[in-house]
């Protein structure tokens, strides 16, 4: 769950979100999102408060951006880990 009290999606209200992490992932990343502890946002980003730094696990919208917009159904829930090929 998100480290803010009462965090919820802006979106369906779920508190059941993961973490956003942005960058070329390191194998221990990968491994954790295996495990669905975090969701590798891919390497394209800001790099500051605007990047969304949640993905609703119940509805896919991504958010949490400073000044930036939700973005429903980012991803659907299968997109939100890094899958063994």
């Amino acid at each position: 769950m998100p480290e803010e009290e009462g965090h919820t999606c802006p979106h369906c209200g779920s508190a059941e979100a993961i973490e956003i992490v942005y960058g070329l992932p390191s194998p221990e990343m990968e491994a954790a999102a295996r495990r669905g502890e975090v969701l590798s946002g891919g390497c394209l980003c800001h790099g500051d408060e605007r990047d969304h730094r949640w993905c609703c696990r119940s509805c896919g919208t991504a958010y949490g951006g400073v000044g930036q917009e939700p973005l429903v159904h980012y991803l659907s829930i299968e997109d939100c880990f890094i899958k063994d090929e």
